[in-house]
């Protein structure tokens, strides 16, 4: 049940969402919103008052970090340093509270069963968004993923060395992902909240990071829900490395279905 001092996280929830959003224009709404959040925090949540603060500073970072799919050495070098310490600077400061448990353990039957259903249900919605999703321009999703520029497509030739950048990026990203959502900023908004808030709290920032950086149109349902499901799962399982995987598998798919928006070969 949703409580009058558990308001403060909805509220941080959508000063974060305003800050990387930057297509809403409301940069100034945002920091209204967060200094209101963080205040009120102070006064009914005083002890995670730091981690929310450094979650703070890690989307603070993503505002002011171009977030794209450009494939540019620069410019992936720029963004992975910029995740990097999104993630870090939560884990370094929060006194023990985050931490990345990458121990490979034992799958069960029924997580075996899930990771199958996983890639089943990525086959078909990803079919669909690749097929009906456009733009915030009107063009077909795919160009949300520039491999050459973003002109001359379909592509008359594979350009390889992008391809593979592509892959590694789309592989990287997913770790990044789970590490920074599902498992830092999920764990700083249960400590103090009822699990299903957090975790819906933890699913919308996910899908706007995501917005921002390319799914656009109806993704953001698509991620709201994946998220939500990833948390469910990192609750159940402990298994943080369980969790990476069932991302990669749907991101190796997203990654056929881009391929296949720039190439044409399916």
């Amino acid at each position: 049940m949703l409580k009058l001092n558990n308001c403060y996280l909805i509220l941080f929830t959508f000063a974060c969402i305003f800050i990387v959003l930057d297509d809403l224009n409301n940069f100034f709404i945002g920091n209204l919103l967060m200094i209101a959040s963080l205040v009120l925090i102070y006064f009914y949540a005083k002890k995670d008052f730091k981690n929310y603060l450094l979650l703070a500073i890690s989307f603070y970072m993503a505002h002011y970090a171009e977030i794209n799919t450009n494939l540019d050495w620069a410019n992936i070098l720029i963004l992975t340093s910029v995740f990097f310490l999104m993630v870090w600077v939560p884990a370094k400061f929060s006194s023990g509270l985050i931490s990345f448990d990458f121990t490979f353990k034992k799958w069960s039957k029924d997580q075996f069963k899930w990771f199958l259903t996983t890639g089943f249900c990525a086959l078909i919605i990803l079919y669909f968004y690749f097929n009906d999703a456009l733009t915030a321009t009107g063009l077909p999703i795919h160009r949300s993923w520039s491999i050459e520029g973003g002109t001359g497509l379909p592509l008359d030739f594979i350009n390889f060395e992008k391809s593979l950048v592509l892959f590694f990026a789309c592989m990287l990203l997913g770790c990044w992902d789970e590490m920074f959502f599902v498992n830092t900023v999920l764990t700083i908004f249960k400590k103090s909240n009822p699990f299903w808030l957090a975790n819906t709290c933890q699913s919308l920032l996910f899908a706007a990071f995501l917005y921002e950086l390319a799914f656009q149109d109806w993704g953001p349902w698509m991620i709201i829900f994946f998220a939500f499901i990833q948390g469910n799962i990192l609750k159940k399982t402990h298994d943080l490395v369980y969790v990476i995987c069932l991302h990669l598998f749907a991101d190796t798919i997203l990654f056929v279905y881009i391929l296949n928006g720039h190439y044409s070969f399916l």
